[in-house]
């Protein structure tokens, strides 16, 4: 991660006193290892909507959650996550196989907007062309009225499924350290004609946080794994999401129920250029070097 957080520009935002604190993130997932040592004391909430406890048997929700707000302890920071002073909220909505049904998602969700999380990252969904009228879509519009961004990977397929095709999240695709537009990255445009996915973000050969117990093939000790997925690039862009929220809280910039839909621009706007298709790139590979300059600037209430 070390590589990645200076990628993105992530540093920049640390250097300035920015980290996430302040900031709460929603999971829903797999469950998260509530005993690892870059979670355990940053998982504030933590709900089971399967049946099955808040363990996480499958490991995947305890990435994400690396990802985004790890605090780095067992590797000395190396392997700490692009907000590693937010805030963690588990919502366990799939199966140890990663399957969910809608209605446990729901609860997930409306649960999460209840507790008034910042930002939601749903690192799942279901391929296949999609037009944003679906269950699953609408429940994401739903609640990003309410107030958190959601974010969601450009699930894996040829084309843009749900809820990536939902109008208000953050649709993420994958790239690489050498700004290319991975190839298991969704392209756009949506059933419906419209731009997606949003941006891109690194999601290959990552190392996060490895779930107790888990068996992973590229694991890195006994606490971290190395990862690549449309799921990482979701992770990671949730994370900076998180930031953001957090400088925007520590300045006093920001009116709360528009904190969805300035992040989604910030993030936007800021992204840089690395392919000439809009469909594969969305706006661009996410970079906050610009939004950490000119903060005060772009979001005055």
């Amino acid at each position: 991660m070390d590589k990645v957080l200076e990628f993105i520009g992530a540093n920049e935002f640390w250097r300035a006193g920015f980290r996430g604190a302040n900031v709460s993130i929603g999971i829903i997932d797999t469950g998260i290892d509530d005993t690892h040592p870059d979670l355990f004391e940053k998982i504030i909430a933590e709900k089971d909507f399967t049946g099955l406890g808040n363990n996480d048997a499958f490991g995947h929700g305890t990435c994400m959650a690396g990802l985004c707000a790890g605090s780095g302890n067992a590797s000395l920071g190396r392997f700490s996550g692009v907000a590693p002073e937010a805030n963690i909220c588990s919502a366990k909505a799939l199966n140890e196989k990663g399957f969910g049904d809608i209605s446990a998602i729901k609860e997930a969700v409306e649960w999460l907007v209840h507790l008034d999380v910042d930002v939601i990252l749903m690192s799942f969904g279901i391929s296949g062309p999609c037009d944003g009228r679906d269950k699953l879509s609408k429940l994401c519009d739903k609640a990003s009225s309410a107030g958190p961004l959601i974010v969601v990977p450009a699930a894996l397929g040829a084309s843009i499924g749900s809820p990536d095709a939902s109008r208000s999240v953050l649709t993420v695709g994958a790239s690489s350290l050498d700004d290319e537009v991975a190839w298991f990255s969704a392209r756009g445009p949506t059933l419906d004609g419209r731009l997606k996915p949003d941006i891109v973000a690194p999601g290959c050969e990552v190392t996060s946080c490895r779930a107790r117990g888990t068996y992973i093939r590229q694991a890195v000790g006994d606490y971290y794994a190395t990862t690549t997925g449309i799921s990482t690039s979701a992770g990671i862009a949730t994370g900076a999401a998180a930031l953001i929220a957090g400088a925007l809280k520590e300045t006093n910039v920001s009116k709360p129920k528009k904190l969805s839909r300035i992040l989604k621009r910030a993030i936007m706007e800021s992204a840089v250029d690395i392919d000439p298709n809009c469909y594969r790139q969305g706006a661009g590979r996410l970079d906050l070097r610009e939004i950490s300059m000119l903060l005060d600037h772009w979001f005055q209430p």
